[in-house]
């Protein structure tokens, strides 16, 4: 799944259900879908915890506490890995990459462009 980033959330609290601290971050980003004409709003929470936050996360958590830095409105790539069990499906976050908006406009620069004719 590919979106668009649009906001950022830390999480950081002690679940009453178990009494364990709970650290991470919810990522909310509009993407595309077959059932909804335009945009549709997702959020995805990460675990402090998970590799993905690690290697993902971590090293960009400044930028994420700067609401005019340039990954708002950039773009983020989920890949996931379904499971059914039974009638019940089951979706897991298997990777996870960020592209800040300045990074995608270098990108679309480097490319060659092809000539008419």
């Amino acid at each position: 799944m590919k979106g668009i980033i649009k906001g950022f959330e830390p999480i950081d609290y002690i679940s009453k259900k178990t009494n364990q601290p709970v650290k991470g971050a919810t990522i909310y980003f509009d993407c595309k879908s077959k059932d909804v004409f335009g945009c549709e709003g997702k959020s995805e929470y990460i675990a402090e915890s998970s590799p993905l936050y690690k290697r993902t996360i971590e090293p960009l958590l400044e930028k994420f506490f700067d609401e005019s830095s340039d990954l708002y409105g950039g773009t983020i790539v989920i890949d996931y890995e379904v499971t059914k069990r039974g009638t019940a499906t089951f979706t897991q976050i298997v990777d996870l990459t960020i592209i800040p908006k300045a990074a995608e406009t270098s990108e679309q620069q480097e490319k060659p462009v092809k000539k008419a004719g």
